[in-house]
């Protein structure tokens, strides 16, 4: 069945108010930044809600590294989270 359009606004309305992050991946300076709402990395892995809403540097500073990580594959997960 379609979302009402009431649903809809409330859905748009939770990213809308959501800080944004960045989270720079791989080992190069360029190899990947993400610049994400904080609540789609946040509310799919645990590990995200922990360090973003913490008393951690990346939680002051909405902004995270993750040196041994595949871009492209972070790429993907990103894009699997938002789509399902």
């Amino acid at each position: 069945m379609p979302k009402k359009s009431s649903e809809k606004f409330v859905e748009i309305q939770y990213f809308m108010d959501s800080e944004m992050v960045n989270i720079h991946v791989g080992k190069d300076e360029g190899s990947g930044h993400f610049k994400l709402h904080k609540s789609i990395p946040c509310e799919k892995v645990p590990y995200f809600k922990k360090m973003f809403n913490g008393n951690f540097v990346e939680g002051a500073t909405n902004s995270a590294t993750l040196p041994e990580d595949d871009a492209d594959a972070f790429n993907t997960i990103v894009f699997v989270s938002i789509v399902f």
